[in-house]
Parts: structure tokens; sequence; C-alpha cells
């Protein structure tokens, strides 16, 4: 049995929209709430992700309204903070985990380049 949408079409706005905008304001009040909060540092943080982890939030898009990922992949990071508490937005503390994995990466590929230039 197929669940009801938890929003219904009102007036010109469609739920599309709707959500959206309810997403959106669930995730500004994440970050309100990082920032009222002490907020453990994020490169430390990623240190101590396991790799499922890692992997789902570097597989993040950016949609108009904010980075998001998969629902299935909300799912697994949900528990670690990285997602808004309901919907597949990234949080506040989770763009700053994929900021540094996504460094990291950057870092370990130009390490590889000047290795491979150094052989040759």
């Amino acid at each position: 049995m197929m669940a009801a949408r938890p929003f219904a079409d009102a007036g010109n706005i469609t739920s599309t929209e709707e959500e959206d905008a309810i997403l959106l304001d669930l995730a500004r009040r994440d970050a309100m709430r990082s920032m009222r909060f002490e907020v453990p540092d994020a490169e430390e943080y990623a240190r101590r992700l396991p790799a499922g982890v890692v992997e789902a939030l570097k597989s993040g898009w950016k949609s108009p309204t904010g980075f998001r990922v998969t629902s299935d992949r909300a799912d697994l990071l949900r528990p670690y903070s990285l997602v808004e508490c309901k919907g597949t937005h990234l949080s506040a503390f989770g763009l700053n985990v994929r900021r540094v994995l996504l460094q990291w990466d950057r870092e370990e590929a130009e390490e590889q380049r000047w290795i491979g230039k150094k052989r040759t």
C-alpha cells in the first residue's frame, strides 16, 4: 500500500513547492540548533565515519534548495546528524563534513599527480 503524501495541494502552490519550503525551514532550524550547541570539529568527526557513510555523504548533489541525498542514503546519514531530521537535505554540519571529505579527495589527487610527475 502506497503511503499518502504528507502535504495536500493548496491553491496555486503545488505540494512539491510546499514540501520544499517546509524542508528548507527545517534545514535552517538545524543550522540554528548547530550554532546554539557546541558542534564537534568536522575534520575530527569525518575521520571516525564508516566508509559507507563517507560514500553516502559524498554522493550528495546540489538542488535549488541545497545539497541533497537519496532517501535511503538519508536514512543512513541521519543517525550521524548529517542530514536534517526530516527529508533529504544535508544539515549545516553535514555540509561541513562533506567539504572536509571532498578537500581530502582533492589533496589526495594532487599528491598522486605530484608523485606521477616525480617518477617521470
